[in-house]
């Protein structure tokens, strides 16, 4: 198992006594921010989320860092080493439109750019991808069939993925084989290996089968 430690020591100001001495802190305080266990290997897919201020991105810092990606000034169709291999992943990411493949990024919808972040993923040729605030700045719902197209790339392509996200709803859709959320005030963590139902969550309900008697009823 991979232990993390991380903490901090708070030193009130002379100005700050007044309140540190009505909540109860005082000089020598130590709040621990991370006091985790995971697998020493991360499986394909860890959705890291919580409260404001847990440490989700301090503990993705601990696990190496958000990874940088280049997000070039030139039409999407120039990103990838040959036009085909740039068609072929463009389609991966849903934006298979034509009249999107000579766009540059700035002139893409706040939709299209999260796929065409993830279509610089898969350009990178990175292993191991680490995200913090995914898909933060999109309505929930195109943040979900996101995330649910996002897991099938990834575990396509044979990818590993580290996600954080202060939402709550993504884990339905991303079906991290690894689940961490945080609590704060005191920080703790929970860690666990969800299940995921096989369906689509996307698919409309089975319409429910009635009888003779009960139509005519």
């Amino acid at each position: 198992m991979l232990s993390i430690k991380k903490s901090f020591t708070l030193q009130p100001e002379d100005a700050s006594e007044l309140v540190a001495d009505a909540f109860g802190i005082h000089a020598g305080w130590e709040n621990k921010i991370l006091d985790i266990e995971l697998p020493e290997e991360l499986p394909q897919i860890t959705l890291i989320t919580g409260e404001s201020g847990c440490g989700k991105s301090t503990l993705l810092r601990e696990l190496g860092g958000a990874s940088e990606f280049d997000l070039p000034n030139k039409p999407l169709c120039e990103w990838a080493n040959t036009g085909e291999e740039s068609l072929r992943l463009l389609s991966s990411v849903g934006l298979n439109d034509a009249s999107l493949f000579c766009l540059r990024y700035e002139s893409l919808s706040d939709s299209q750019q999260a796929r065409a972040r993830m279509y610089s993923v898969l350009v990178s040729k990175k292993k191991v991808v680490m995200i913090d605030e995914f898909l933060s700045t999109l309505d929930r719902e195109t943040a979900k069939a996101l995330a649910f197209s996002f897991q099938k790339l990834i575990r396509k392509e044979n990818l590993k993925l580290v996600a954080v996200t202060a939402q709550h709803d993504l884990a339905e859709f991303l079906r991290p084989n690894l689940l961490v959320v945080g609590k704060s005030f005191p920080s703790r963590w929970e860690v666990t290996s969800p299940v995921y139902s096989t369906e689509n969550p996307f698919s409309p309900p089975a319409l429910e089968l009635k009888t003779f008697k009960d139509i005519v009823t």
